[in-house]
């Protein structure tokens, strides 16, 4: 190794060494520097240099990379806290072939972060031979993130030396179990997360230990059987598990007093409900409402409805019964998926929700779900309006507008239908309106909110109308914004703006009458017909002629800087 050091040490006044310094600003080293530099797993201990170290592919592979790195003359410069080694999902193009990491980690003291993705060849994290030179433990590992290793079948049975571990998130991987250690970190672990272990079907004896643990998420690994002293988890604040793998609930579940979240997954939840006294976030399927509707420290449900069409009305109907129990909801959110349908809400169903403060209902592809505009007045707390494919409805003709007095905040996307009941809605309050994929927002329903809804939404500050169906834009639709306090339209993705020109005077009273941060499209070209060919016209008659020469060159930047002052523009994106 002293030859390819010494070639290390030469290399210090390499004109690469710049870009190594310009990475020590930002505390990384990736792949993205050219590294005058060799890795080497007997000289990874040395790495005392750099804050965090990626590894890939790429660039490194060209000089040799396997497994770490080494830049000695930068010694005691650097620390390195955390390594990502990110290689090629597709084994076939794996450039890490080494069937575990090099056991001279352990001796960087410094680490507190591993995090691995696709170490496709990897079978152990540090080789199982004896080796007195190494502990095989990183005593200030704080986080331990393994992800997509398939040839992966057990962790470092040791796992519990490691006791300073915080977060362990383990994904993909083909274990069988966990380590019975890990039992020993129970004054340090705090999150752990286990997603798509498709292998693993139990927790270990000893998990009741982790007393600390505050989050724990195993979804898509089919845990089957819980330990019995599951329920000594005191410090458990966050619970998701996929529990229609269980057969049965440990005895002592109603004793995770802390447990403030619990999500249950999309099936059945087949035993009786815990008592959770302090539980106040449910993530839980449609099948299981009428089950918890009896917890009455909920104030936010998450309820997911995948019906088929045989069943769907009945259950919705007999969830919504429930649902309508928890007065003290401040949080509703509904997402259906699955089967195409058309439902709608229960009439007087949102006026029991007097104290929601977000509201949001979303359905997948070809499914509609119907919502009553005018019951939306009896949420007297309402924020945040998120709705998704759904169509907008009144219980009755309506003979005066829709107030709505806390509302800050309006997101449509995929409506399918009542998207001229929106101007009906008078919201005081209301800064923003997000209108995304609405087929049925064209020029004329355009031209009307602009004229006759914006101009009373005295507090309005962003407007974003994006991938709708406005093709022509006049200049009278934004007159009235003057007296908004509107600071930034987004009408991208527009068919207007696929090939066809911005009228200039559309340009201008944009700029001057309402937006100070303006989006018009992604397509530069576009910009330079409507809005940059506008403001380089008035640039052209402030400076009296066409600029050729740099001075005046640099005399026209500075007309066009002075425009967009004038018309308080801070920031075009194009």
């Amino acid at each position: 190794m002293e030859e390819d050091g010494n070639n290390v040490q030469s290399s210090t006044n390499d004109s690469n060494i710049p870009s190594i310094k310009k990475q020590k600003k930002r505390n990384v080293l990736t792949d993205s520097t050219s590294p005058p530099f060799k890795i080497d797993e007997e000289d990874f201990e040395n790495i005392q240099e750099i804050l965090r170290l990626k590894i890939s592919d790429d660039e490194l592979l060209s000089y040799a990379v396997c497994d770490v790195a080494t830049i000695e003359p930068y010694s005691g410069q650097y620390r390195v806290t955390e390594l990502k080694l990110r290689d090629y999902g597709d084994t076939e193009r794996s450039w890490y072939t080494k069937p575990h990491l090099p056991n001279s980690l352990c001796n960087v003291n410094t680490l507190t972060k591993i995090e691995i993705l696709y170490g496709t060849q990897i079978e152990t994290l540090f080789s199982e031979d004896d080796d007195a030179d190494y502990p095989k433990v990183i005593p200030n590992l704080r986080i331990l993130q393994l992800e997509s290793m398939p040839r992966l079948r057990c962790l470092p049975s040791n796992l519990g030396s490691f006791t300073k571990l915080q977060q362990l998130k383990l994904r993909g991987l083909s274990i069988n179990a966990l380590p019975n250690s890990l039992s020993s970190l129970g004054e340090s672990l705090e999150a752990m997360v286990i997603t798509d272990c498709e292998t693993l079907r139990n927790l270990p004896d000893g998990f009741g230990q982790l007393y600390n643990l505050q989050h724990l998420r195993t979804c898509g690994t089919p845990i089957q059987h819980l330990p019995a002293n599951f329920g000594n988890l005191t410090g458990l604040q966050e619970l998701e598990m996929e529990f229609q793998h269980l057969t049965q609930l440990p005895p002592g579940f109603n004793n995770l007093s802390n447990l403030h979240t619990l999500r249950t997954g999309l099936d059945k939840f087949n035993f009786p409900v815990p008592h959770l006294p302090n539980l106040a976030y449910l993530a839980t399927s449609v099948y299981n409402i009428h089950q918890f509707a009896q917890t009455p420290t909920v104030t936010e449900v998450e309820m997911y409805c995948h019906c088929d069409n045989a069943t769907q009305a009945s259950i919705l109907d007999l969830a919504f019964s429930h649902l309508s129990t928890w007065s003290n909801l401040e949080t509703l959110e509904i997402r259906f998926e699955g089967h195409p349908f058309e439902y709608t809400l229960p009439k007087g169903l949102l006026t029991g929700f007097t104290k929601l403060n977000n509201l949001i209902l979303s359905c997948g592809k070809r499914q509609a779900l119907g919502v009553y505009i005018d019951e939306l007045p009896y949420l007297l707390r309402l924020k945040d309006l998120k709705l998704s494919g759904c169509v907008l409805k009144s219980t009755k003709p309506l003979a005066h507008p829709v107030t709505l007095l806390n509302l800050t905040s309006i997101n449509l996307s995929k409506m399918e239908g009542g998207m001229e009941l929106l101007s009906t809605i008078r919201a005081l309050c209301l800064k923003s309106i997000s209108l995304n994929d609405c087929s049925t927002m064209d020029d004329v329903m355009f031209g009307n909110l602009c004229t006759s809804w914006f101009p009373h939404l005295k507090k309005l500050q962003s407007v974003r109308v994006k991938r709708c169906s406005i093709a022509n834009i006049r200049p009278d639709h934004f007159q009235h914004l003057g007296e908004t306090n509107v600071c930034s339209i987004d009408l991208k993705d527009n068919p207007i703006f696929h090939g066809s020109e911005v009228p200039p005077r559309v340009a201008y009273h944009l700029c001057l009458n309402s937006a100070r941060r303006l989006f018009l499209s992604g397509k530069r070209r576009i910009i330079a017909k409507g809005l940059w060919a506008f403001i380089f016209e008035k640039a052209v008659e402030a400076t009296r002629g066409l600029a050729y020469n740099n001075k005046e060159q640099w005399s026209q930047s500075q007309a066009i800087y002075g425009l967009l002052k004038e018309f308080a523009i801070t920031e075009i994106y194009g």
